[in-house]
């Protein structure tokens, strides 16, 4: 089998491989919160930019041709640590992997006007993307969550936000929704924000996890407003699988999966991408940036086999037109790039049956080297 290189559209490699030295310790959304916040003091350009550079070494060899990273935005001196080692990074790969930056923080941090337009005009010049978290914690679209619900105040968050966006020409990319709250209609605002603002550039969504939650009607109003606001909705099933849904005590099974609608998204004509989100830090303490194991645990999760169908676009195709790739970008096709990656496999049992670690990756015509890195060299 024969597919595309990969487009990981929902990243956060400013976090990669930090799980053992900061742990989550009840594995819960709220504790990997905490985590992050305690792994802070650890951070420095030197670590974050051998951790950054590791993840995307790894992305490369399994056959990633681009990624977009969150990066951690809401802190100063984080902040500058973050953007500065993705500048190197992303100039050390560049031709091999192309890199974009979104930056990371919660909606009420754009209640500080001077903080929120000195963040646009940083996150121009790294030519980023402006984000922010929306509707995006435990207690999301309640009154308890005065950081990304914001209360009455959300379309006015929101609106700052497409009116910077709008003032230094940038894309935005949200995380949305991540919880299992029937309350929780972060998408729905963000959309109509979009139609409000008038707004033309990208608009993702990532996470849009209560979607699951809400009633048929209801979503599919939510959904109906995505598709009306040009929005493309990220699914991050192995994450979102791994946190939502856990009982801080760890005695109780998860009766959720913690994954938005993909099939009716995508029926409704919203693009879908299938992403892999953390990589072995708090908020997932396992993966390796491999895409293939996103698609496979997708598959399992969201039971896209039935039939296969156009599934394997969100993969490369709807992240590449989302992140503005080029019009053949995430191809096969006459004029694209010869950029694929070939499984020993000739069916879609076979391709998920085995590691396929013996994949053979091909960019701009020629095969490269896939070995990947040793752990070691995190140390």
């Amino acid at each position: 089998m024969c597919l595309p290189t990969f487009v990981d559209i929902h990243t956060h490699i400013d976090k990669a491989h930090t799980c053992e030295r900061s742990r989550n310790l009840n594995g819960t959304l709220a504790g990997a919160d905490a985590a992050c916040a305690n792994d802070f003091q650890h951070w420095t350009l030197e670590d974050a930019k051998r951790r950054m550079g590791f993840a995307i070494q790894c992305a490369y060899a399994y056959g990633t041709s681009a990624m977009r990273t969150h990066l951690m935005s809401g802190e100063e001196r984080q902040s500058k640590i973050a953007w500065e080692a993705f500048g190197k990074l992303r100039e050390e790969w560049r031709g091999k992997v192309e890199l974009q930056g979104v930056s990371l923080s919660v909606l009420s941090f754009f209640r500080d006007e001077t903080k929120a337009r000195a963040l646009a005009r940083m996150v121009k010049s790294y030519g980023g993307i402006l984000g922010a978290a929306v509707s995006c914690s435990d207690a999301g679209g309640t009154p308890l969550d005065v950081h990304t619900t914001c209360g009455a105040d959300m379309p006015k968050l929101l609106d700052v936000i497409f009116s910077l966006a709008k003032e230094y020409n940038l894309d935005v990319d949200f995380h949305c929704d991540e919880n299992g709250n029937e309350s929780s209609k972060g998408l729905l605002h963000i959309s109509e924000a979009v139609i409000r603002n008038n707004f033309k550039g990208s608009v993702v969504c990532g996470h849009c996890c209560s979607l699951a939650v809400q009633p048929n009607e209801q979503a599919k109003r939510i959904i109906d407003a995505a598709r009306e606001a040009g929005v493309t909705v990220v699914s991050l099933p192995i994450v979102n699988q791994w946190l939502q849904n856990r009982d801080p005590t760890n005695e109780a099974t998860p009766t959720r999966r913690g994954v938005t609608r993909v099939k009716e998204l995508a029926r409704a004509g919203v693009p879908v991408c299938l992403s892999s989100d953390n990589t072995r830090d708090q908020f997932f303490q396992y993966g390796d940036c491999d895409m293939l194991e996103v698609f496979r645990s997708s598959v399992c999760i969201a039971h896209l086999d039935r039939p296969f169908g156009s599934w394997p676009l969100a993969l490369a195709a709807n992240p590449s037109r989302a992140m503005r790739l080029g019009e053949k970008s995430g191809m096969i096709a006459p004029g694209a790039k010869a950029n694929f990656v070939l499984f020993r496999a000739r069916n879609y049992s076979e391709l998920f049956s085995r590691s396929q670690h013996d994949r053979v990756v091909i960019r701009d015509g020629v095969r490269i080297a896939t070995a990947l890195p040793d752990y070691e060299e995190l140390d």
